[in-house]
């Protein structure tokens, strides 16, 4: 991977231009490491996924057709198609999303597998959501009338903090996202990342 990563959150400004070392004789100047660095970390977000799979370095995840969006039983099928139904169009379907969580240690809660935990960078466009909203909507979508349904999925997609703070779980989606590395379950740390 070299150049700027192009990867950028929503609302992330890029920072001034970048301080200019002078390069070998004819070619480009190179970012100076401390300004590179600084452009990863606003640009290309280091998030979690969990996974039953063991990746290399590098592997890029992609959408999973056995994911649990796509999951047989009844009820999250419901749930998946409730948000579905009230997905803006610019979103990206939670059926065709890589999920991803900010700290390791939500992964668990946030539905995701934790026998292997990995350092990912998403590829393209990052959304965020609060899976509180899904969370509301799948426990009360059978006595819920429709129009309290659509109000949590749109929350849902909105990207709104759920009306309670200390149940809010945020879960970041992109269409791919690249295996940085392996996350020491044992020690729940990676190098330089905590």
């Amino acid at each position: 991977m070299g150049g700027i990563p192009s990867t950028r959150l929503a609302g992330a400004e890029a920072p001034p231009a970048p301080p200019r070392r002078k390069g070998p004789p004819g070619g480009r100047p190179k970012l100076a490491s401390s300004y590179h660095r600084a452009i990863r970390r606003i640009a290309r977000r280091r998030l979690f996924h969990g996974s039953q799979k063991q990746f290399p370095v590098g592997f890029v995840l992609k959408p999973q057709l056995g994911g649990y969006a796509h999951l047989p039983d009844e009820d999250i099928a419901r749930v998946e198609e409730i948000i579905e139904r009230y997905r803006p169009p610019d979103k990206i379907s939670r059926r065709e999303a890589v999920f991803m969580v900010a700290d390791p240690e939500e992964i668990d809660s946030a539905g995701g597998y934790d026998d292997h935990i990995y350092v990912v960078e998403p590829i393209g466009e990052v959304e965020v959501s609060d899976l509180s909203w899904y969370t509301e909507l799948s426990v009360y979508w059978i006595d819920m009338p429709e129009d309290e349904g659509r109000r949590l999925a749109e929350a849902y997609w909105s990207g709104e903090p759920f009306r309670d703070p200390a149940r809010s779980l945020f879960e970041y989606r992109a269409r791919e996202a690249e295996v940085v590395e392996e996350v020491d379950v044992d020690n729940q740390e990676s190098d330089g990342v905590r």
